[in-house]
């Protein structure tokens, strides 16, 4: 590969790519320059004796043979096109070579980093046979001892590694043994402690029948009695029904009398038709007495706040005359103008428009003001000019900046060449270790990339994951929550760990968690731990949900939404959920209860189950 890189660098120093660049935009230039629209104006204003404006010639052989022109221009586009062919193909052939060297130079590298791991195995594996024969002297060293000696090791091998198979096959059934006694142990106890227990539950189920069976008796011994003297009460309660009966028909009679023949119900209702007639006249005159009270009332503060409005008015009145005449008092001392009252009215009915005149005048003192500031600077830079001004004309100083300007570029060259030898020479010291740091640099940019990307310790990466896992526990805590509340909705700040909330009860108002009340931080809270709890259900079942407290924070809607919720977590999800609270509401809506009740005052409590 070496000789091929040889032959592969020869026949990129044969090539002459910038050589045919250069040439090829000439050739383009001096065709675009022949076949342009301007020049051929220019050639047909031509005339035969008199000088080119552009070359100066007196002969112009193309401004009347039109064909021989052309065949120059064709050979000259001939020309162009082989010569733009040529440079294709050099730049083809370049691209292939410089390819074709790059994978030799990789394989090459390749190869001697082979050879480099090759010959260090080498070493290490004459280190270790050299221990191995210090270590036991009695090994044959010849190959052919060590290779008749194989088979018997092999074949050892071979039966170690079958009694290590049965050792293992026995084990693992010894282990699956253990554990089944292990697990039928467990299950014995198990079902030793349920038994016990439904027999204890059974006997308490007992003596709970007997004491109610016994109660039974005693009621029905009590209901016995009660129903003699339910039957003598009847019998007391007919007679006295019978005389109220008779009562009643001697009070019928009565009545009729005393209407005259006419019917109760068309008498009761006449008599209400007056009452209410009654009352609506009343109703109506009474609410004219209101009306006509409330409107004098509104008169009479009408009548003060005039009367103060008035007061008011004449007092600033007086004081802007006291003002006005103050005024004209110093204007006349200080002006040395005399105007009065009437001068004043005067200019007060003019027509001009005063604002007019004002911002007239103001303009006017703003141009006066800015044309003296560019006097006074013009005639203090033309100063400064005349105190400034250069000893040598115009074209010494001209001249001589030239000369420093083309000293001060020789220096850059001789300076850039020197640089250039400089690097030409770190080059070739360099030699091969050029390829190693730009192998180790592209290294060190991976890196680099890698430390942007995630951090030097992980935190940009850590961030990076905990925003990707709040967004999604955010949008399971919204499913949450819009199952009993619709108003709030939680929105995570942007590229961060911090959470708001959107009041859609206030415009979609985007509020901080700080502004929250305690009953709205509840909501949100419980809304988190409902998402927390599903986010995670889905690696880790969690059966168990406990909450602590909150519930008196909020209004009855919303702990009733909140309760309902809860219960169609626990069954449509199987989850037992343990609330604690104090609040009389969730007492009466949650059956099963775990109480704390307090021992008189020794100090201690114990817990009862409920029912």
């Amino acid at each position: 590969m070496g000789k091929r890189n040889q032959e592969i660098d020869e026949q990129l120093g044969k090539l002459t790519i910038e050589a045919l660049e250069k040439e090829t935009k000439t050739l383009q230039k001096s065709y675009t320059l022949m076949v342009s629209e301007q020049w051929e104006i220019h050639r047909a204003n031509l005339v035969e004796g008199k000088p080119c404006p552009l070359c100066g010639s007196i002969s112009h052989p193309y401004h009347t043979d039109n064909k021989q022109f052309e065949e120059a221009t064709t050979e000259l586009s001939q020309l162009l096109h082989a010569k733009e062919d040529m440079l294709k193909q050099q730049q083809t052939l370049e691209k292939k070579l410089s390819g074709e060297r790059k994978q030799n130079d990789g394989e090459i590298h390749s190869l001697q980093q082979r050879q480099e791991k090759l010959l260090k195995e080498i070493a290490n594996y004459e280190s270790e046979w050299k221990a191995l024969i210090a270590q036991y002297p009695k090994i044959p060293k010849d190959k052919a001892e060590l290779e008749s000696l194989l088979p018997i090791y092999e074949n050892k091998a071979k039966e170690a590694t079958s009694k290590l198979s049965q050792f293992n096959l026995i084990q693992k059934e010894v282990e699956r043994l253990a554990k089944l006694k292990d697990k039928a142990i467990k299950e014995e106890a198990a079902y030793e402690s349920m038994a016990t227990a439904k027999l204890n539950k059974a006997q308490e189920k007992a003596s709970s029948c007997d004491k109610k069976l016994a109660e039974q008796k005693a009621l029905t011994q009590n209901l016995l009695s009660q129903q003699k003297s339910k039957e003598e009460a009847y019998e007391n309660a007919s007679l006295t029904w019978e005389k109220a009966q008779k009562e009643m028909e001697e009070l019928q009679a009565q009545y009729k009398q005393i209407l005259n023949g006419e019917e109760p119900d068309a008498a009761e209702k006449r008599l209400t038709n007056a009452k209410d007639e009654a009352t609506k006249a009343v109703d109506t005159q009474n609410e004219h007495i209101n009306h006509q009270q409330a409107e004098l009332a509104k008169w009479k503060g009408s009548h003060q706040a005039l009367l103060a409005q008035n007061k008011t008015t004449k007092e600033n009145l007086q004081a802007k005359e006291d003002e006005l005449n103050h005024w004209i008092e110093e204007y006349n001392h200080t002006s040395g103008r005399i105007i009065d009252r009437s001068i004043i009215s005067e200019m007060l009915h003019s027509t001009e428009d005063w604002n007019v005149l004002r911002r007239e005048k103001d303009e006017k003192e703003k141009a006066v003001a800015s044309t003296t500031a560019l006097y006074q600077n013009a005639v203090k830079t033309h100063e400064e000019h005349l105190a400034h001004q250069p000893s040598k004309s115009r074209d010494e100083l001209l001249a001589a900046q030239q000369k420093i300007q083309s000293r001060s570029q020789r220096n850059e060259l001789i300076a850039a060449n020197a640089k250039l030898q400089n690097h030409q020479e770190a080059i070739k010291q360099l030699g091969d270790k050029a390829e190693t740091l730009k192998l180790v640099t592209q290294k060190k940019d991976d890196w680099t990339a890698i430390t942007d990307a995630i951090g030097a310790d992980g935190k940009t990466l850590r961030k990076i994951a905990q925003c990707y896992t709040l967004s999604f526990l955010i949008e399971h805590a919204n499913q949450e929550i819009r199952k009993f509340n619709s108003r709030y909705e939680l929105q995570q700040v942007k590229h961060s760990l911090g959470i708001r909330v959107i009041d859609h009860d206030r415009a979609d108002d985007i509020r901080d968690t700080t502004s929250l009340s305690g009953g709205e931080t509840f909501i949100v809270s419980l809304g988190l731990a409902l998402g927390l709890s599903a986010l995670s259900s889905r690696n880790i079942s969690f059966e168990n949900l406990f909450i602590d407290e909150g519930f008196g924070t909020l209004d009855p809607d919303t702990l009733a939404t909140v309760i309902d919720s809860l219960a169609m977590l626990q069954s449509s999800q199987g989850k037992k959920v343990g609330v604690i609270s104090h609040t009389d509401t969730m007492s009466e809506r949650i059956t099963t209860q775990i109480r704390i009740i307090k021992n008189g005052n020794s100090g201690s409590s114990h817990i009862e189950i409920y029912p």
